[in-house]
This record gives structure tokens, C-alpha cells and sequence, in this order.
């Protein structure tokens, strides 16, 4: 083999940052993380201004919850729902991060004459997580109520 000279090609792959020989790409990844939401099922949202949930991952994921206040029962009722703000946040995986949703003064205050009422008064969270491959998670709703 004179004259001859052995070569090997490593190819640098950017998703998992290491050196992989020819033929030896990554799997892409499918799967979409899976995620576990947690949170007190009875917050005094009125009075903190903000309704609060947490999640974890099992990889690293960007996390997106956002919410309403239901007020009053059933669909023909007269339910008045309203709006509460975004957020979202990396999750690093395994960790457990909190989620702030902040109620609007308006909102705060139409749950504030709804209780004292009498009336029914419920906060629906959805989140959802993203993984850095663009897979997304199947949604989760937290029903919370207020604090007696």
C-alpha cells in the first residue's frame, strides 16, 4: 500500500456537540417531551395577583402556559371568562421550574365581586412544552380554585 494514505473522516455533529464517524449520524429525535405539571389546586390569586404552576421535563424544553378565569357555571349560564397573562420559560431537564401567570387588575377584581357573591370562580392553566428538535408536547390543564 505504497503511496496509498488512510483517511478518516470524523464529522462534527452541532446537536449533541460530538465528533461521530462516517455513517454514524444522530437519530433524529421525534418524541416529544414528556412533561408532569404540579401545583396547589387552591390559590389565593385574588390577593397575590398571580396564579402559579410548575413543571418538569424529561428534556430540555421551553415551556408555555397560559390561562382564563371562568366565572360563573356551565355554558349557558352567563360564564364570563377572562384572560390572564403568558409565560414561558427554559426548562432544563429534570428541573422543576415555576410558572408566574399574573391576573390583570380587571380580572382580579370581576373574581373578587364574583366570590363574594357567591358565584363559582375557576382558573384554567394550559401548558405545553417544545424540545430544542421542535417537538411538542401534548397540552395539560390545571384547574385551580380560589383559597376560601
Amino acid at each position: 500500500m505504497r503511496g496509498s494514505a488512510l483517511r478518516l473522516v470524523l464529522v462534527f455533529s452541532a446537536a449533541c456537540g460530538a465528533l461521530l464517524a462516517p455513517g454514524a449520524f444522530a437519530a433524529e429525535d421525534t418524541t416529544p417531551p414528556r412533561t408532569k405539571l404540579t401545583y396547589p389546586v387552591s390559590q389565593d390569586f385574588v390577593t397575590s395577583r398571580e396564579v402559579v404552576v410548575y413543571i418538569r421535563c424529561n428534556e430540555d424544553a421551553t415551556a408555555e402556559a397560559g390561562g382564563q378565569l371562568e366565572i360563573g357555571e356551565g355554558r349557558n349560564t352567563g360564564r364570563l371568562i377572562l384572560g390572564l397573562t403568558f409565560a414561558s420559560r427554559h426548562v432544563e431537564r429534570r428541573e422543576k421550574v415555576k410558572l408566574r401567570l399574573l391576573v390583570p387588575r380587571a380580572t382580579r377584581e370581576a373574581a373578587e365581586r364574583a366570590i363574594a357573591h357567591g358565584r363559582q370562580v375557576l382558573v384554567k392553566v394550559t401548558v405545553a412544552a417544545t424540545d430544542t428538535s421542535g417537538n411538542e408536547s401534548g397540552e395539560t390543564i390545571a384547574v385551580i380554585r380560589p383559597k376560601p
